[in-house]
């Protein structure tokens, strides 16, 4: 015996749109490895922003000596080191940030 289940199937896209029936939360203790993984990107991210620091103290003192001795080929590269690692622990440093702004998104879920 065949039936009619088109009243079915046409109502299924209304009630996946409404608001009420899909409850979804961010569940940061869910897997057992989270908060390691939380410490490991923290961490690294400590790490890359101290190595940004000391290529930012670098780059000014090679812009510096290339200044001192006249090399223009030298300032011009020591330079765009300098405000490329500026920009990247801006970047880094906002990361946080950035993602915690993002997850706040009401996208309709």
């Amino acid at each position: 015996m065949i039936t009619n289940s088109a009243p079915a199937v046409l109502s299924l896209p209304s009630r996946l749109a409404s608001a009420d029936s899909v409850d979804v939360e961010v569940n940061y203790t869910f897997f057992p490895f989270v908060s390691a993984m939380r410490d490991a990107v923290g961490g690294t991210m400590g790490l890359v922003l101290i190595l940004l620091v000391a290529v930012i103290v670098l780059g000014a003192l090679a812009w510096g000596a290339s200044k001192l001795m006249g090399s223009g080929r030298g300032q011009s590269i020591s330079g765009v080191v300098v405000i490329v690692a500026v920009v990247a622990a801006v970047i880094v440093g906002a990361a946080g940030g950035i993602v915690d702004w993002a997850s706040a998104i009401n996208t309709g879920f």
